[in-house]
């Protein structure tokens, strides 16, 4: 080899360090392609990755020797001018002198043009950085979709259509009658509107696997075109899940901006929490099992697998793919810290547990005013401190002592009267042959702030809590911000025992007509409601079910007003409401 040789080397080997030192590929400094160049000068990359497994002579006398092998062992004129690597080392040294200095010797396997063609390592780049842009494609359609969609509600549609839209388009169930039955044990059968959605992320997740993904010839990394497209689609199902998990903690977090700027439900997003989770698993089960099976199949699982990067995966690696992992925590903890500060401003609460049956339970705690739900934890109740259970507020006023007198005496009154009644009248007519009197009383009874809460026994926590009669509680909220219904000129509301403690809110902020329908299993609960629902418009059904059919007709049928439904109970129930077309549902 000439003195030219070995300055050639020596310049890219030089060109290596000083984008090593710069070009990075260590944690923390971005994406490839967005701060992180993995093969910059690809000269340099090129020389070195050829250079380096080779022991190299510092005698150019010693290195310019024919039949001098580099890597350490005799060798023949032939793997000179076949070896892809020592041809792409050194592809301008080529022709008559790269297989040696004999009168007589083989051609090189490639031409001069051909090797410097070998373009692995600058088509590899190419494809990562294809990787990184489809990455926040896929987060930021996820997080941004959600926003710019129910903007669309704004835009003036004739009425009419929009009913029919979201009747047959939104609100009923993908397939079948049963919204929220397990299909397989995988996922619970969304809305039409939400099929729609999770459709969509599944569509753009397939298509970003697929696209932007080429081969270029001839390639030294690959033996053919079809296993550098497998290779290259295999990295694309690693990034695109991890860039997902971001997304997956986003729409899982009580505290989600999305739940901010959007009128999505909180269970919504949990729904989509779980299918963004089957997404995120398959690509990554798919990245690991293609790679495993290729490793196998060439030979290199056994050494490979023995090596850091292996086992410790994406942590390893410095070519910052992390930086998902740094978002998704960053996510994670912002939410954290949120709902820690709302813990903090309501302090250590002291719960009081009432009876009210063998169904029911209500939970008053004092001094905190809040609306929508909350979230409750019993610190003492269970080893288990960070366990917490939604609850929706019935009331956000709780009654003193001589109201709870008043209540017992009521109680008596009841007991009385359903004896003398209970072969002709059933318990929703009693608690209206009663109910006038009671609010007189409950209006002029002394009430404080505090929280009430209205707790079907279910077993678990609930069950727990029947036992007891107080016990310190946190309290975290506020959430569930209501809909603005104001554009509507009737609210009809379903509800189905302790789902009345959600409806309530919707009768305090409309100010229209409204009618409440409600199907409660015992008459003990009715009667601890009846003045959180003084003077509001209802129909209550005690012990027998509600035809919901019917008292839709009965109230829509022949109606033109533009009328919304709302709905909170049991899922049956709410089936049901779902699958009674024609009525300009809202849930």
């Amino acid at each position: 080899m000439g003195i030219k040789g070995v300055l050639f080397i020596s310049l890219c080997l030089n060109s290596f360090l000083v984008a090593s030192m710069v070009s990075s590929g260590r944690a923390g400094h971005g994406l490839i392609g967005y701060g992180i160049a993995m093969y910059k000068p690809p000269c340099a990359f090129a020389c070195h990755n050829s250079i380096s497994p080779s022991t190299l002579s510092c005698s150019m006398e010693a290195m310019d020797m024919p039949g001098m092998d580099m890597s350490g062992g005799a060798t023949t004129l032939e793997r000179y001018a076949t070896d892809d690597i020592f041809l792409r080392a050194l592809a301008w040294y080529w022709k008559m002198n790269v297989a040696g200095h004999a009168a007589i010797q083989p051609d090189p396997k490639e031409s001069y043009q051909q090797a410097l063609a070998k373009n692995a390592l600058t088509m590899f780049e190419e494809i990562e950085d294809t990787h990184e842009r489809y990455g926040p494609v896929i987060f930021l359609s996820g997080a941004v979709t959600p926003i710019g969609l129910p903007l669309l509600r704004f835009v003036p549609w004739p009425a009419y259509l929009v009913t029919k839209f979201d009747s047959y388009f939104i609100y009923p169930p993908a397939f079948g009658s049963r919204h929220k039955s397990p299909v397989f044990g995988i996922a619970n059968v969304p809305t039409r509107g939400q099929a729609l959605f999770i459709a969509y992320l599944i569509a753009i997740n397939v298509i970003l696997c697929a696209s932007g993904i080429q081969s270029r010839e001839p390639n030294s990394w690959y033996t053919s075109s079809s296993d550098e497209i497998l290779g290259y689609v295999t990295n694309r199902t690693g990034v695109l899940s991890f860039a997902n998990l971001p997304l997956l903690i986003l729409y899982a977090s009580r505290k989600s901006v999305l739940l901010w700027l959007t009128n999505w439900s909180h269970r919504t997003f949990l729904l989509l929490h779980r299918w963004v989770a089957w997404i995120c698993t398959l690509e990554a089960a798919l990245h690991s099992a293609i790679f495993l099976q290729i490793y196998i199949a060439t030979g290199q699982h056994s050494s490979e697998s023995k090596l850091s990067y292996w086992y410790w995966g994406i942590i390893a690696h410095q070519w910052g793919y992390e930086v998902w992992i740094f978002v998704t925590f960053a996510i994670w903890g912002f939410e954290r810290v949120i709902r820690l500060l709302g813990l903090a401003r309501n302090g250590l609460r002291a719960a009081t547990v009432t009876v009210i049956d063998e169904d029911y339970i209500r939970v008053d705690i004092d001094g905190v005013s809040e609306s929508g739900h909350a979230y409750l934890y019993f610190p003492t109740l269970t080893w288990r401190v960070w366990e917490n259970h939604p609850f929706s507020i019935a009331s956000t006023v709780l009654p003193t002592q001589s109201n709870s007198r008043i209540s017992s005496e009521k109680e008596d009154l009841i007991i009385d009267v359903e004896k003398s009644l209970a072969h002709e009248i059933s318990t929703s007519k009693v608690s209206d042959s009663i109910k006038q009197d009671d609010r007189d009383l409950g209006r002029k009874s002394p009430t404080k702030i505090g929280l009430m809460f209205l707790l079907r026994i279910r077993g678990g926590l609930t069950t727990q809590l029947q036992s007891m009669k107080t016990l310190p509680v946190l309290v975290e909220s506020p959430y569930g911000a209501h809909e603005d219904l104001l554009s509507y000129s009737l609210l009809i509301s379903i509800s189905g025992g302790v789902g009345i403690t959600a409806i309530i809110p919707f009768f305090r902020s409309y100010p229209g007509r409204s009618k409440l329908f409600w199907d409660a299993r015992s008459g003990g609960i009715v009667e601890e409601m009846q003045d959180v629902l003084n003077g509001i418009d209802k129909e209550v059904f005690v012990g027998k079910r509600m035809d919901v059919y019917q008292v839709l007709e009965r109230e829509l049928g022949d109606s033109f007003e533009k009328a919304v439904v709302v709905i909170s109970g049991p899922l049956g129930m709410a089936n049901d409401v779902r699958m009674a077309d024609g009525y300009g549902r809202r849930y």
